[in-house]
């Protein structure tokens, strides 16, 4: 099966249930046949349709950056990667995510469709972020070296780049394709009242899990 919607999961920030609900969210609105993988430090508990891949803790990474595991020997170039953070809800059809997987491209929201402030920082000391990688969609087997880039100097460019979004934009910014904004949009976790319910995809800003407006989108989409 060539199509596969992947999701990373480490640590204790989200638990085997946002992989779950991300997992029903797919299967609710995607008709296409796919493969669903978490790659994770924990499999307990999900469900057993959900693939899962074990994080390699060689890397010795942190936090967020066990996002670039994608990036390692885990998928062939056959392969349409959509990859989704645990913090993003599907509310409709994602079969044309698909389409969208370039040879050496990485297809994601370009920050210039954000609401102002709403991914723009704010302090001077980070460097500008210019994409947001909560979607990333690509073809398996072809960005090995965005991993191997950064494993170089692991400590140096936690430092340097404080998050993917930096790093890739900064470092790898000619491989990066815009997204269309059609595909997506923002909601910060104050504005519960501006869910658009037309967008496939929802991405969340002041997310967390504890908030009213995660429980209402729960109620809506899955």
């Amino acid at each position: 099966m060539r199509n596969k919607i992947v999701t990373v999961k480490y640590g204790e920030k989200y638990s085997y249930k946002h992989v779950n609900n991300l997992y029903n969210m797919a299967c609710k609105h995607c008709k296409s046949q796919f493969e669903f993988i978490c790659i994770t430090d924990d499999n307990n508990n999900l469900y057993n349709n959900i693939k899962t891949i074990l994080i390699n803790k060689d890397f010795d990474l942190e936090s967020y950056w066990w996002k670039l595991c994608i990036f390692d020997d885990v998928f062939d170039s056959q392969d349409s990667i959509v990859f989704l953070d645990l913090d993003t809800f599907i509310q409709n059809s994602i079969d044309n995510l698909f389409t969208l997987a370039l040879d050496n491209k990485i297809t994601l929201p370009f920050n210039e469709d954000a609401p102002f402030n709403f991914y723009h920082d704010t302090n001077p000391l980070l460097k500008v972020s210019y994409i947001n990688s909560s979607i990333m969609i690509f073809k398996g087997g072809q960005h090995k070296d965005v991993l191997i880039d950064f494993l170089k100097d692991v400590d140096a460019n936690i430092v340097e780049f404080f998050g993917l979004d930096r790093f890739l934009s900064h470092r790898h910014f000619n491989r990066l394709n815009k997204l269309n904004a059609d595909e997506y949009y923002y909601l910060h976790s104050s504005d519960s009242n501006k869910i658009n319910f037309d967008k496939p995809v929802c991405l969340m800003k002041g997310y967390h899990v504890d908030l009213p407006v995660y429980k209402k989108m729960e109620e809506y989409f899955l």
